[in-house]
């Protein structure tokens, strides 16, 4: 082998090798809930959740159950986003769940001695916010899990 193909076979490897590291991050997902699930999956965790399909391939659904509330939005009947509310007593249990999981947020936007608000990012536009105060719910931390990526934008008629 020349030094040549030896070095395109050495740039090949580490591109695919690169390639695969960063599929290999884990799907953003929440006690199971993840981006991609269909409506129908959904279902199956949680039975008695409310949901509403349209037409052009959108859906939304909510679960409430004791102090965890969920709205869920699909696209083309896969999940592109899920709202949480849970109690803001189990924000540093989730919150080192996903440290462990996904590694360091991206970047803290926001931190005072009550409220912090952690986004984890992926390339394109995949994306996850945990937030320990919700202005609206003081008792409540809140989570958005986001992949807008194959959300196809509704035409009005």
């Amino acid at each position: 082998m020349t030094k040549r193909a030896f070095a395109i076979s050495c740039m090949m490897a580490v591109v695919l090798l690169t390639g695969t590291a960063l599929a290999q991050k884990p799907a953003f997902e929440f006690q199971g809930i993840r981006v991609g699930m269909s409506v129908e999956e959904l279902k199956g965790m949680f039975p008695n959740a409310i949901c509403e399909e349209r037409d052009n391939g959108f859906a939304a659904c909510s679960h409430i159950k004791d102090d965890e509330s969920y709205n869920f939005s699909f696209s083309n009947g896969k999940l592109t986003r899920v709202n949480a509310w849970f109690g803001k007593d189990r924000y540093q249990q989730v919150r080192e769940q996903f440290v462990a999981k996904y590694g360091k947020a991206n970047k803290p936007d926001y931190a005072t001695k009550n409220a912090e608000v952690l986004v984890w990012m992926r390339k394109g536009d995949s994306m996850m916010v945990l937030e320990q105060v919700a202005q609206t719910a003081p008792d409540k931390s809140t989570l958005l899990i986001a992949d807008d990526s194959g959300t196809t934008v509704a035409k009005s008629k």
